[in-house]
Formats: C-alpha cells, sequence, structure tokens
C-alpha cells in the first residue's frame, strides 16, 4: 500500500530524466518498493503511534466486571476511614502492605484472595486490597482531600489488571492504562453527577502521551504529579508541570474537571 503511494512521487522524478536514463515499469516499482522501506525505517517511532492513535479514535465503550460487594484486609493493619471511598476506608499504603507478611501466617493469607460466592442463589463476590490497590502518602492526601470536597459524591481507587477496573485505550501504544482514581463529581450543584477519571503519574512524559486519547463518556483525563514529599502538580498535555494542587481548597480541582467534561454534558 505504502509503495503504490509513492510511485506516482517516484513517476513525477523519473519522467524528469533523459529518455535513455528513465528507468522502465519493473524498475519503479522497485524504487517505489525501496522508498516505502526507506520511510518505514525513518518514521519507526510515527508509524506504530499514527496506527494507534486511529485505533483509539475507534474504541468502544465496554462495561466491566462488577466491583466487588467487599473488600478484606487484615484487620490488625487498622486503615483510615473516608467518608467518601466507596469501601468506607482510605485504601492500604505500600508500608501497610509490607505488614501483611508480617502480621498473618502463610496459610492464613490464603483467605486474602479475589473470590466468588453464592448465596442462597445470590451471586457474592470478595476483593482483597492487594498491590494493585496500594497508594502512598500523597496519594493518601488526595484521597482525604477528596472526601473534604463538596463536589465529590463518591470515589474509588481504581486497581491496575483487575476485571472489575476501568481501563482506557492509549493512543500512542498497544497497552491500556488504568487511572488512580474513579471520582463521581457535580461540575455544577444542579448537575447529574457523573464520573471523571485522574491519574497520579511519576513520569511526567508518560502523562503527556497518555493524555492523547480520552474516554467519551468519561471526559479528558486528568493527570497530576508529585513535586517533592508534600506536593502534587497537574501535567500539562505537553508534559510540562502546570500550578501546585492545594489540598485544602479543591476549587482548581473542580475548575479543571467542569472545563475538559464531555461536550455531551456541558
Amino acid at each position: 500500500m505504502l509503495a503504490s503511494r509513492l510511485l506516482s512521487a517516484i513517476n513525477d522524478q523519473a519522467d524528469n530524466l533523459p529518455d535513455a536514463s528513465q528507468p522502465n515499469e519493473t524498475e519503479r516499482t522497485r524504487l517505489s518498493r525501496d522508498a516505502a522501506h526507506w520511510v518505514i525505517r525513518k518514521c519507526e517511532q510515527e508509524l506504530p503511534e499514527s496506527m494507534f492513535s486511529e485505533i483509539a479514535k475507534r474504541a468502544k465503550l465496554v462495561n466491566a466486571k462488577p466491583l466487588p460487594d467487599v473488600m478484606v484486609f487484615p484487620s490488625s493493619i487498622m486503615l483510615e476511614t473516608s467518608s467518601k471511598n466507596i469501601y468506607g476506608v482510605l485504601p492500604p499504603t505500600n508500608a501497610d502492605g509490607e505488614l501483611v507478611s508480617q502480621r498473618m501466617l502463610m496459610d492464613d493469607r490464603t483467605w486474602l484472595a479475589d473470590k466468588n460466592y453464592t448465596f442462597e442463589g445470590n451471586p457474592y463476590s470478595q476483593g482483597h486490597f492487594d498491590g494493585a490497590w496500594f497508594g502512598n502518602s500523597l496519594e493518601n492526601r488526595f484521597s482525604k482531600a477528596l472526601d473534604r470536597a463538596n463536589f465529590v459524591v463518591w470515589w474509588h481507587r481504581n486497581p491496575s489488571n483487575k476485571p472489575y477496573a476501568v481501563r482506557v485505550v492509549r493512543a500512542e501504544h498497544d497497552n491500556y492504562f488504568y487511572p488512580d482514581f474513579v471520582v463521581c463529581v457535580k461540575h455544577n450543584p444542579a448537575d447529574e453527577p457523573m464520573q471523571r477519571l485522574l491519574e497520579t503519574e511519576e513520569d511526567t512524559k508518560d502523562a503527556s502521551r497518555k493524555s492523547q486519547h480520552s474516554p467519551e463518556n468519561y471526559g479528558k483525563v486528568l493527570f497530576l504529579t508529585p513535586d517533592g514529599k508534600e506536593r502534587m502538580r497537574w501535567v500539562n498535555d505537553d508534559g510540562s508541570l502546570g500550578d501546585v494542587l492545594d489540598f485544602e481548597d479543591m476549587e482548581s480541582v473542580l475548575d479543571k474537571l467542569a472545563k475538559t467534561r464531555p461536550v455531551a454534558q456541558v
């Protein structure tokens, strides 16, 4: 296909040569193939990104599996309560996760697993807070700020590689990515609540690449990145750092959410 598209350019150049030097049809076909190989080698990165971009434009909404009815974690490791997290607690930190093997025997840890049960004919699912859920202290500060924000109805951590997690098609890669937070918000007091996606990303260049595609029903995914141990900053579409997020004043979050919500919701 690429060689045939380049053939006209080969013909234009060949037709300007003296009659004795003009290549025949077979040679022109070979030259067009050589040109196609050269273009592919030169655009080794751009070509697959363009293909994935076209794939992303045709992405369809597919329902994930339902969230677990209940989440389990060792009771000896106390999790902080949360007023708006759907499970009523802040997900464990990495430090909490390291304590599990110290507090529970190996045989007992087999109870900490994703499992499905049936009670009186009704399905019941159990999830467990494994490494896919763990955050850090800075993300916990952000979680607490979501609890305090008036515009937040509920929120939950979005664990990677779970069948019930929200995953987003990337526009420049064949992998999916899983935004860290699903947040149900009201952009204005009179609006119907809707779910939005927020990602805390340490690699700002990767954040820029991930931001090239936004799922239509969720609106634009917004990216934050750690700036030291105590602060987060917004990541701009080009990967540069934006304003510092004030955990005590979440109006900047609401402002960005309102400006980037799906067009149908405006």
